[in-house]
């Protein structure tokens, strides 16, 4: 099944890669980058950028970007399973601080 390949994490970094290694994403040449050939995930830094041109600081205005970022839910670290579809927007960087990724999120009416 699809989501037994998807890393699951939410909450910190619950990962089952063993031993931990909390820079797998990092920059185009990454060992797990999950992008096309040449491609990233956005820094953190980026993200805010993106994120301070909002005209809202909520799925209004993501979507109002550029990016048209949708509420397009989060997937469970526990299985994989979609929840929050149409309520919350989940959206990774390629950023680590201490055991945690770093991203962007938000809902209908407030910043995550």
């Amino acid at each position: 099944m699809f989501t037994s390949k998807i890393i699951t994490l939410m909450c910190g970094l619950q990962t089952k890669v063993q031993p931990k290694n909390y820079t797998l994403w990092q920059g185009a040449s990454g060992t797990n980058n999950p992008c096309p050939t040449g491609f990233r995930l956005p820094t953190q830094a980026e993200w805010q950028a993106e994120r301070n041109s909002w005209s809202s600081d909520n799925a209004a205005g993501a979507f109002g970007s550029p990016l048209k970022l949708v509420v397009g839910g989060q997937r469970s670290r526990l299985d994989g399973s979609l929840g929050y579809v149409g309520s919350v927007g989940y959206y990774w960087s390629n950023s680590v601080s201490s055991y945690e990724i770093r991203g962007v999120a938000f809902d209908s009416d407030n910043p995550a």
